[in-house]
């Protein structure tokens, strides 16, 4: 089954039925690393941010099907990566669960190339999500720059600040100075998602940073394993046709397909 939506009730019960739903557990049991990839921009509470509750919810499916270490990886792109996980609760969520974070920021990373890239022949992936099963769990927002910011805008946090600050004061602000929607094509290509989860409980409008919660909410969890197809979903919710996306557009039959109606 490619892709799950599901009615919204509690992140426990909403995230673990549409998991189980794509029948992951035998994948989940060949990994040896399972990375998880939230929307951290900044410290601000969901729905700017993946809601800590659904990565929790993730991370203890995986725990509970897979012998794979389980990471939470973010590199925040308003502020310190370290000051979001302890604001917005990451912290006290991975000594509950016994799993580590890590800050993409500050994280090694290998140059890696790939000859599909248009702007990055070379890219600074980092070595924890190199062969790891990644799950990217964004939040249902709006984006006035891509239209909407889903499972494949999300995957820009793994860019190292190091690389990538220094155009203006946001932190990956030099993805921003080119074709973002081609950049965000090139960076799923050194990071392909193996598993989308989009955080739809509330969802924002206007601005993925700075817009107001839908009304009424959303009140979707949507999942699977075409991160294409979720995010054609997840853009539905918001009121556009996946050909209405350009990145989407541009990624369908790369990363995944999105349906044709």
């Amino acid at each position: 089954m490619g892709v799950v939506s599901l009615q919204f009730r509690n992140y426990e019960t909403s995230v673990t039925d549409a998991l189980k739903r794509l029948g992951l557990e035998s994948v989940l049991q060949r990994q040896r690393r399972i990375v998880i990839k939230p929307n951290l921009v900044l410290p601000e509470p969901p729905p700017v941010t993946t809601n800590v509750a659904c990565v929790e919810a993730v991370a203890r499916f995986c725990l509970e099907r897979s012998p794979a270490e389980v990471v939470v990886a973010e590199g925040s792109g308003g502020t310190d990566t370290e000051r979001c996980f302890e604001i917005l609760g990451y912290q006290a969520m991975a000594r509950r669960l016994g799993i580590r974070l890590v800050d993409l920021d500050r994280a090694r990373f290998t140059i890696k190339s790939d000859p599909r890239a248009v702007l990055y022949d070379r890219f600074p992936l980092p070595t924890i999500l190199d062969g790891a099963f990644v799950i990217s769990v964004p939040v249902l927002k709006e984006h006035s720059m891509t239209t909407v910011t889903l499972s494949l805008k999300n995957m820009i946090g793994i860019c190292p600040a190091s690389e990538f600050s220094g155009f203006w004061s946001f932190r990956k602000s030099r993805v921003h100075q080119t074709d973002l929607n081609r950049a965000i094509l090139d960076i799923n290509l050194y990071c392909p998602i193996n598993l989308a989860v989009i955080d739809g409980a509330v969802g924002l409008r206007g601005s993925h940073l700075r817009g107001v919660p839908l009304d009424p909410p959303a009140r979707m969890i949507v999942a699977g394993t075409d991160p294409v197809a979720v995010d054609a979903a997840g853009a539905r919710l918001l009121g556009y046709h996946w050909t209405q996306v350009t990145h989407l557009r541009q990624a369908q039959g790369l990363f995944g397909c999105a349906p044709d109606n």
